[in-house]
């Protein structure tokens, strides 16, 4: 994952709902408008092979972001810490 689509990751969460469980599991709820900017910022291949598990709610879906960033390296610790940075404000 290069560095722009971090950051427009990190910046797409940062005003989204979501909970930080734990060391492996960050819970995010996304209203059904907000899937598409969300898919874009990882890319149609990203979404082609297999795709990812997802909670189907009444207004919105919810999942457990390290099924998405799990694997990247250094850069999964980087975006955990600034989103824990976030839930504190």
């Amino acid at each position: 994952m290069d560095n722009d689509k971090i950051l427009d990751l990190i910046l797409f969460l940062k005003d989204k709902e979501y909970r930080i469980e734990n060391d492996e599991q960050i819970i995010v709820w996304l209203d059904f408008d907000e899937i598409q900017e969300f898919t874009d910022i990882f890319g149609y291949d990203e979404f082609c092979e297999g795709g990812k598990d997802v909670t189907l709610l009444s207004e919105s879906i919810a999942f457990n972001l390290y099924d998405f960033i799990d694997g990247i390296g250094e850069e999964t610790e980087y975006i955990v810490k600034k989103l824990k940075e976030y839930e504190t404000e």
